[in-house]
């Protein structure tokens, strides 16, 4: 309703009479749309933040360490919410333009670990089926030298319990 028409206090009140009168099922349609705005705008709100919070980055690293590559600031600008909260975290231990070099990179194999782990979950769901949580816990665990052999690995598995052999090795 505020995307197209900005109520008063009063006009508010008047629609919040309105839409009492309307069925459960109805309120919660109207609800549910309203909701779905908010969610929207608070999701935008998040998305303008961190790309703050990546430029400040980007400034205090060129303040405490010197100029940086374009590259460096693209990978910055690249980073999740996640990752840029903890580069602000580690930020404070970088002496030099190498250490946030070795952070981005640590970042970056931990990040294709994470997506080669996933990769080879869905692989093995597709090929076998569903999998027991106790054993995808297991996969997640694994170094990426062992995802690597079990992806060569699964294509020889036709059951849950080939799997469960290949772990136990």
């Amino acid at each position: 309703m505020d995307t197209y028409l900005t109520l008063s206090r009063s006009e508010e009140i008047q629609f919040q009479t309105e839409i009492n009168t309307f069925s459960q099922p109805v309120q919660e349609d109207v609800m549910e749309i309203t909701t779905s705005w908010m969610r929207q705008g608070i999701e935008q709100g998040i998305e303008q933040t961190v790309e703050r919070q990546k430029g400040v980055i980007i400034r205090l690293i060129k303040q405490k360490l010197g100029d940086t590559s374009p590259s460096l600031e693209t990978d910055i600008m690249g980073l999740t919410i996640d990752q840029v909260d903890s580069l602000l975290e580690a930020l404070f231990d970088f002496s030099s333009v190498n250490d946030l070099r070795n952070w981005l990179f640590e970042q970056g194999l931990e990040q294709g670990t994470e997506r080669e782990k996933s990769l080879i979950l869905r692989q093995l769901k597709r090929k076998l089926g569903d999998i027991p949580p106790s054993l995808e816990t297991k996969i997640t665990e694994l170094t990426i030298d062992e995802v690597e052999a079990l992806g060569e690995a699964l294509l020889d598995f036709s059951t849950i319990d080939d799997l469960i052999n290949w772990l136990n090795i």
